[in-house]
């Protein structure tokens, strides 16, 4: 080396020296053998930090080094492995050194495997001598004795190697590099006058240049039995030893979890039998770490299983992505859903670190509460108090978790009962209450019975709850109102029929206008004037279950005696009485009749209609007619008689219960008639109608009739259109005819007439035709269609634009209305671009014969596809003239399909063209309507230059112009003889 001693001050020599080889007897007894240790750089400081173990050689011994034999080393490895060589030194002597060897030195220097402790540089003593260290008998061996092959040797440069300056490393192994990375050998500077042999078993580094290093060599050798370091010093020389191991560990990230669950990571041997390291996160821990496990390994790695499992807690629970990192490339590491566990192929100097992050899955529960329909339990006709509702329970998982543990919580059902086993994600299970639920008073009260009630779970292996959101239901519940009506008559009651022995029959009619069933209806007789026994009061079968709404007429008898008649009438009066379900008997207030009386026959009619609104035509609707008797006599042969009707169609015939020929005072009937509506009854809106009841009082009266009742049916009007445009082709073809169909549907419930369709947007570069709609879009009766067309032809302009758009709608006038318009339907028709360009280029001449001529090139450019080409041009490519090809020129002018165009250029042949042949070569470009590019394939024109005087034969050009050629030339006695052969060639 040429540095100054002043910049080797830094490097001290320690006062251990090695004396040349041959210095020490041959006979120098045998030495036990010398223990050491090797030493990691600084975390982060080389890409091998965490591998690579340099040897630390404080403790060389000199005598024993420049031994026949060497130093016999032995040096502890991690797992119990022992690495052991012996170390014979040569040549120019050497001595320890820490790192960095100096200030200029790479290792040890500007975060370059910084903190490695120790010895571990041989450094040269003297300048400009020739130093070799050689490890030979080199052997590794596991804990049990076994030898084992997963390390590599490794030599670096410990100083830097200048000018003049060299270092050989040699194996009995291939030798590589570890700063190599791809295509960057990781050397900066350094051996920048090479680094040969990488890949065979010896390897130098020399240097051309003197400048401060940007990096150093390191090389290695995979279980080499020997390996040495020659240094070749101009100045001073420092290499350093280490040996290649391995690294694996895991970390563990907890992101989200359930209450209480612990989490361990472990590194493990691959068949499991131990685990090398592991850690724990705790109950409520985020992360855990496990140590660095350093480990020697097999030649070709070794594998090692990486995994988690909880401590507490259930592994479904929890989405795990892993995310590992390694000093070198390995593609084979996990990622991301990996599972819980894994064998990773660990190589040697390869250190892996593997994250685990942990997420709580989501867990989520729904619920359902459904009440049953309710039972009545006291039959009273009504949902009341003492009645009983079943209820059910749905649970869903909506979460991605599995779920234990189901429970429902519902303060009035009591105990639920839900099926064992897990819930998986997506499923649905139905709870029970075990018992019906009895109506209580205070839900009669509060008109319904209400409640509310939530489901929970557990995910496995967890005591936290997951709690659904409320689910309720109210189920009406009704007041028991029992009450009876009591409407009462005598037949007959006239004044001509008032003698004595007239029977008189009395008529209660009894009518429950409560809200529950009543029993044993029964009529009681109150004050009587008569002087007479009244017979008792007879009720039929009916009067045992009297229906909500429902009548009977109970009767009695009474003959007239003289008392009676002189008395001038008789006064009467009765209660109604029943019994509803559990309940206190109920009264109907009194009823009183005299006779005799006036004659006063009444009636009245009512009318419904059900449903009292329709949608469409062809619905069919009920007329009920309700006639009472409102006079105090029976009336017969009761009657209804439809009124005025708007109605197009024909009602069915009125029908009445067999009662109507006889209808008692105070009594009901209910007549009935069905219509069907007609679509011109949908398109008025309504139909109205009215009807008049008709009834004979005794004696063969004149009939009375009602005031007449009237119904109508209301048929909101929805009208509505709906347009689907279609057309008969997928694909724009210039010169094609497209026609389009305009599907219109009348979608609503009336009649739409003068249906148009008009056009809305279209992009077409020419015009369409008008839209013609068949006979049928005058008048369009609900679900009915209609299609209307039009046509169009397709236009270059379409091809080139990409695709023709087009909207229409379609209107209409409803019965009564403004016209309405329906959404606007569009289709597209795409074209299928197919650019195409053609190149023939031509020479005006196939021969050249001299220097000067000027040939004229003909690019002819043809559009062969289907759109639009623009600003088409000719790019020149090979040429072999030697002289310039003037511009090509083009016209400006876009190609339609199948036109073409022709370009020219010029070329004058200089005297280097004689004797080749001219070829040129040359494609086609254009512009497409997308702006893109079209290009021809290249095309090539060959021009003759043929020297006559080598036996080229004449011929003529393409035009049929002459062609000459020397035949022979002659010079004899200072005369030129000439043979020309002249030929025109015929034109074809």
């Amino acid at each position: 080396m040429t540095r100054s001693l002043l910049r080797r001050a830094g490097a001290a020599v320690t006062a251990l020296t090695l004396v040349a080889l041959g210095s020490v007897a041959a006979t120098t007894p045998a030495h036990a053998a010398t223990t050491t240790t090797c030493g990691y750089a600084n975390a982060g400081s080389g890409r091998y930090a965490p591998t690579l173990c340099w040897f630390d050689f404080s403790t060389l011994d000199a005598s024993q080094a420049v031994g026949p034999a060497g130093q016999a080393m032995e040096i502890a490895l991690p797992d119990g492995a022992t690495m052991r060589f012996s170390l014979k030194a040569s040549g120019g002597t050497v001595a320890p050194h820490a790192f960095p060897t100096y200030s200029g030195a790479y290792l040890g220097n500007g975060g370059h495997y910084t903190g490695v402790p120790g010895e571990p540089a041989l450094y040269q003593t003297s300048y400009k001598t020739v130093t070799t260290l050689t490890l030979s008998g080199i052997q590794v061996t596991d804990a049990q004795g076994q030898v084992i092959t997963g390390y590599s040797l490794v030599g670096a440069d410990a100083e830097t190697t200048d000018s003049g300056e060299s270092i050989t490393w040699r194996s009995s192994k291939p030798i590589y590099s570890l700063t190599a990375n791809g295509s960057d050998t990781g050397l900066g500077n350094a051996c920048d006058a090479g680094l040969t042999g990488l890949g065979t078993t010896e390897v130098t580094c020399s240097a051309r240049t003197n400048s401060v290093k940007t990096g150093t060599a390191i090389l290695a050798s995979q279980a080499p039995d020997t390996f040495s370091q020659q240094l070749n010093g101009g100045g001073k020389q420092a290499v350093a030893f280490g040996v290649l191991i391995s690294q694996v560990q895991i970390a563990k990230k907890v992101a989200s979890r359930f209450d209480g669950d612990d989490f361990r990571v472990f590194v493990e041997k691959p068949d499991g039998s131990a685990r090398l390291e592991e850690a724990v996160t705790g109950s409520a821990g985020t992360s855990a770490t496990t140590p660095a496990h350093k480990t020697v390994t097999s030649a070709d790695g070794a594998l090692f299983g990486f995994g988690e499992e909880l401590v507490s807690g259930d592994a479904r629970n929890y989405t795990a992505s892993w995310n590992c990192t390694s000093n070198v490339d390995n593609p084979t590491l996990p990622s991301g859903d990996a599972g819980t566990a894994n064998q990773v192929r660990v190589g040697v100097g390869e250190a892996v670190s593997c994250t685990i992050t942990n997420t709580a899955k989501n867990a989520a529960l729904s619920l359902q509460k459904k009440a049953g329909t309710p039972k009545d339990v006291n039959g009273d006709g009504i949902i009341s108090a003492g009645d009983t509702i079943d209820y059910t329970f749905d649970l869903s998982n909506t979460g991605d978790t599995v779920l234990t543990d189901l429970t429902v919580t519902d303060t009035k059902a009591g105990h639920i009962t839900c099926p064992p086993g897990e819930l998986a994600p997506g499923a649905t299970i139905t709870c029970t209450a075990d018992a019906p639920y009895v109506i209580t008073a205070q839900d009669q009260s509060d008109a319904a019975a209400k409640n509310s009630a939530t489901a929970s779970a557990s995910p496995p292996g967890t005591t936290q709850r997951i709690t659904s959101d409320p689910s309720s239901t109210s189920t009406p519940v009704d007041t028991p109102r029992p009450a009876l009506a009591l409407a009462k008559s005598a037949d007959p009651s006239a004044a001509a029929d008032y003698r004595t022995g007239q029977r008189i029959t009395y008529s209660f009619t009894v009518t429950n206008t409560g809200n529950v069933l009543v029993r044993d209806v029964a009529v009681g007789e109150g004050a009587f004037s008569g002087t007479g026994k009244m017979s008792p009061v007879s009720c039929p079968e009916a009067a045992r279950a009297l229906a909500v709404g429902a009548q009977v007429v109970c009767t009695a008898t009474y003959t007239l005696t003289q008392a009676d008649v002189d008395a001038g009438h008789i006064t009467n009066t009765a209660t109604a009485t029943g019994t509803p379900p559990g309940g206190t008997p109920v009264s109907s207030p009194p009823a009183t009749e005299q006779i005799p009386v006036l004659s006063g026959p009444g009636i009245s009619v009512s009318k419904n209609v059900s449903p009292s609104s329709v949608g469409k035509a062809g619905e069919t609707v009920t007329y009920s007619f309700t006639v009472t008797n409102t006079g105090n006599v029976t009336l017969t042969d009761v009657t209804v008689t439809e009124g005025a009707f708007t109605g197009t169609g024909s009602m069915s015939p009125i029908t009445c219960p067999d009662v109507a020929k006889a209808l008692p005072s105070g009594a009901q009937i209910v007549c009935t008639a069905t219509y069907t509506l007609t679509q011109a009854d949908v398109d008025a809106g309504k139909v109205d109608n009215s009807a008049t009841a008709t009834g004979t009082p005794p004696g063969g009266g004149t009939p009375i009739t009602s005031p007449p009742a009237t119904g109508t049916v209301i048929a909101p009007p929805h009208p509505a259109l709906t347009i689907d445009k279609s057309a008969d082709t997928e694909e724009l073809v210039v010169d094609e005819t497209i026609t389009y169909s305009f599907t219109v549907t009348n979608a609503g419930n009336v009649t739409v007439t003068d249906i148009a369709v008009g056009e809305g947007t279209f992009t077409g570069a020419g015009q369409m035709s008008a839209i013609t709609c068949p006979e049928g879009a005058k008048s369009l009766a609900p679900g009915a269609k209609v299609v209307c067309t039009a046509t169009y032809t397709v236009t270059q302009a379409d091809v080139d634009a990409g695709k023709v758009d087009n909207s229409a709608t379609a209107t209409g006038t409803p019965p009564g209305g403004s016209r309405i318009t329906t959404p606007p339907s569009g289709t597209q028709v795409p074209s299928n671009p197919q650019p195409g360009l053609n190149l023939v280029k031509k020479a005006d001449s196939e021969y050249a014969a001299r220097a000067g001529q000027r040939i004229t090139y003909t690019f002819t450019l043809t559009n062969t596809g289907n759109v639009t080409l623009a600003n088409p041009a000719v790019r020149e490519g090979a040429f072999t003239g030697h002289g310039t090809l003037s511009p090509v020129i083009c016209p400006r002018q876009t190609l339609t399909p199948g036109q073409h165009l022709e370009c020219t250029a010029t070329y004058t042949v200089v005297a280097a063209d004689l004797g080749t042949a001219l070829r040129n070569t040359a494609t086609a470009t254009a512009t497409t309507p997308g702006g893109g590019t079209a290009d021809s394939d290249p095309s090539t024109a060959t021009v003759d230059t043929g020297n006559p005087a080598h036996g080229q034969l004449p011929h003529t050009g393409a035009n049929g112009e002459l062609a000459a050629t020397a035949a022979a030339l002659a010079i004899s006695g200072g005369v030129v003889v000439l043979f020309v052969t002249l030929r025109r060639r015929r034109r074809a």
